[in-house]
């Protein structure tokens, strides 16, 4: 048996499909010590996982309610059923297609616009971080003036996760 991977390695963050493969193959189910988490690699443990009401979502109690609030992750049962209702909605069909596709495509084009002279880009820097905060101010109809403001506020949510698991631990792109 191959030694399960570390998912925080330089290694794994610069190409993590090989390592996918031994995961799903030989370590489906493990206990990773930086993380202090277990991995589950296959499907059909994940989907077994989430049915399974041995296992909680608690661990959002400290690792976002200090900087979120309550959200729906750590919701459990009917309570998070109820509110799933509410959200998914908005993840399909009609809604999907005219509002969020649309915010999508106009959030990349913009960004690729202030990039695409360059001829050559670190798609991290200037793609990757700013990209899904476009988004999300295209969809709640903002100014993209306002991106400066939610990078601030996103640069801060990952300087608390940084104090939590260590600063680049995660292999983030920030």
């Amino acid at each position: 048996m191959t030694a399960a991977p570390d998912i925080l390695s330089p290694e794994y963050d610069a190409n993590p499909y090989p390592f996918y493969e031994v995961l799903r193959n030989e370590h489906p189910v493990m206990w990773h010590e930086g993380t202090q988490a277990y991995v589950i690699s296959r499907y059909e443990d994940v989907a077994g996982a989430f049915r399974n009401p041995q296992i909680s979502s608690r661990n959002y109690e400290w690792q976002t309610e200090p900087v979120h609030g309550r959200t729906i992750l750590q919701m459990e049962g009917k309570e998070h059923s109820s509110y799933r209702g509410i959200v998914n909605p908005i993840f399909r069909g009609s809604y999907l297609e005219q509002s969020i596709v649309p915010a999508i495509t106009k959030a990349a084009r913009q960004q690729i616009g202030e990039f695409l002279a360059d001829g050559e880009v670190d798609l991290c820097k200037r793609f990757s971080t700013y990209y899904p905060i476009g988004v999300i101010v295209q969809l709640l109809d903002l100014p993209m003036e306002d991106v400066p403001q939610f990078y601030e506020w996103y640069t801060m949510i990952m300087d608390f996760v940084d104090i939590i698991f260590g600063p680049d631990d995660l292999g983030f792109c920030h």
